[in-house]
């Protein structure tokens, strides 16, 4: 279809390379969730520690304004913004008649909030001891909320805006900017020293497996 073809894009298909990642890191997840193994733990701190000063490790490595920057970055991730930004756009689908893809965003932020809550009083995995936290947490650490909210709605935010352009670039746009915030949202865990790495992969890997399950059944009740 031409870039200027007027009219609704069909909803972007994801790659069968990149569901069966989805689905393998899944598998993995699962493997974490039973034998408690998560990424082998020199592994995991190293990854904490490389980003701090061996000097004095509540410093990050960098200039001062670094630290704002990453808080600022995390903060894409959290419960408050995502669902801010779900409400807002299932609004905006509401308005233009899209009624059954408005209540699909809400309903995948309500189930992803539900899930990732649920797998931390499953799995209750203290938070990282290797490094001083550089913000505060109340939670368990497996999944990484941030993390896996944000894989779960900003690619789901991305198609459904990428389905409504006429324009293929623009549509590439929103799905590049949306896994670029997903990839950020994760490494602000770990430089913030909250998350173990293996938190974060798990995040990604169930946020994203959660949107794809979520959008298949979308899909398969004809609403898209």
């Amino acid at each position: 279809m031409d870039d200027r073809t007027p009219g609704r894009r069909p909803p972007p298909r994801f790659p069968l390379v990149a569901v069966s990642v989805v689905l393998g890191l899944s598998l993995l997840c699962v493997w974490l969730l039973w034998s408690g193994a998560p990424l082998p733990p020199s592994l995991d701190s190293a990854l904490l520690r490389a980003m701090r000063d061996p000097a004095d490790p509540a410093r990050l490595l960098g200039p001062s304004w670094v630290v704002d920057t990453v808080r600022d970055l995390t903060a894409l991730g959290s419960g408050v913004v995502t669902t801010g930004l779900a409400v807002v756009l299932a609004g905006a689908l509401w308005l233009q008649r899209s009624r059954a893809a408005a209540l699909f965003v809400l309903l995948l932020m309500a189930g992803a909030q539900v899930l990732v809550n649920a797998l931390k009083l499953l799995v209750e995995r203290a938070r990282p001891d290797v490094v001083p936290h550089l913000a505060e947490t109340v939670t368990h650490s497996f999944p990484s909320g941030h993390a896996m909210l944000a894989a779960s709605v900003y690619p789901t935010l991305a198609v459904l805006l990428a389905s409504r352009s006429r324009s293929r670039a623009l549509a590439r746009y929103f799905l590049v900017v949306a896994l670029l915030v997903v990839l950020l949202v994760g490494v602000s865990r770990v430089v913030l020293g909250v998350h173990y790495p293996s938190d974060v992969l798990g995040g990604w890997a169930l946020g994203g497996a959660w949107a794809l399950a979520a959008w298949r059944v979308f899909q398969a009740l004809g609403r898209t």
